[in-house]
């Protein structure tokens, strides 16, 4: 992933996450997922940078256009902060299947998240 497309991943995971509430255990999966690219300290604060600086539409339009490897491990990051609380909200659920739909992700199921992410 470049710096634009790990920024947009974390922003629209968040932004899914977001919507009944940020907890804890959905932060440390963001946190985990930024720190397993084992970025430089300049390098991770510029994709924070992105990731506070963008719009979560920008976000979506990122990873809609991004290839397919991106797409999955973008869908992989969004399942496991989606669940990280314990529970994924009807709220939740809802933004998922629009963000899946809007950014045409490919089917991932949880063990294959898991895979992907190395959580």
């Amino acid at each position: 992933m470049t710096k634009e497309t790990l920024a947009a991943t974390l922003n629209v995971a968040y932004g899914v996450a977001v919507v009944d509430g940020f907890h804890e255990d959905e932060k440390t999966i963001l946190a985990k997922e930024l720190a397993s690219y084992k970025l430089s300290d300049e390098d991770a604060k510029a994709v924070l940078a992105l990731y506070n600086e963008m719009p979560v539409l920008q976000a979506i339009n990122i990873i809609a256009g991004a290839d397919e490897d991106v797409r999955k491990e973008a869908h992989a990051l969004i399942v496991f902060t989606c669940i990280a609380d314990g529970e994924a909200s009807e709220k939740e659920l809802g933004a998922y299947n629009l963000v899946k739909a809007l950014c045409n992700l490919p089917a991932v199921d949880v063990d294959e998240a898991r895979q992907i992410l190395g959580f």
